[in-house]
């Protein structure tokens, strides 16, 4: 194995394991999220959104934006998998990490400062319609895009 097929490896481990996360999130947690309370829901997501910053979770979702165009670069020519590979690049840094960085983030840390336990029932109602809404929408846009990427990059694998 050379250093490419290593990069190769890598660009689909991590890309696949960030669209597998955001799928089973979309498929399992957003609709048990969705049937508990408003405190419940905030707090939840809370504590989510603190869990997910981990070193595991970070290197799965931040390595495609780097390997992706790497590669990209590395099949220059007007080729088919140069293609595919530019459509990888283009759907995950457009539709899965500026989404994430430019829409659910800042959702995020506006919740985090949400004081659920100080908060009158109204106050929790509507930050909770603010948060979750805009939140499941531009997660379920990058959830197909992280598949599109993901299946874009393992189609240029196939294309010789």
């Amino acid at each position: 194995m050379n250093l490419l097929h290593f990069i190769y490896l890598t660009a689909c481990l991590t890309t696949g394991l960030t669209a597998g996360v955001f799928f089973a999130y979309e498929i399992s947690v957003n609709g048990a999220l969705h049937r508990l309370k408003d405190s419940e829901y905030i707090r939840a997501m809370q504590e989510i959104n603190r869990v997910i910053k981990n070193i595991f979770f970070l290197t799965s979702f931040l390595a495609p934006v780097f390997l992706l165009p790497y590669l990209t670069y590395t099949e220059f020519s007007d080729t088919g998998s140069f293609y595919l590979l530019l459509t990888a690049s283009s759907s995950y840094i457009v539709g899965t990490f500026a989404i994430t960085v430019l829409g659910n983030v800042p959702l995020n840390e506006r919740l985090e400062i949400f004081k659920e336990e100080e908060a009158t029932v109204e106050e929790k109602t509507k930050a909770r319609q603010a948060f979750e809404i805009p939140w499941n929408r531009l997660h379920r846009i990058r959830t197909v895009f992280s598949f599109f990427a993901f299946a874009f990059l393992l189609l240029s694998l196939l294309i010789e």
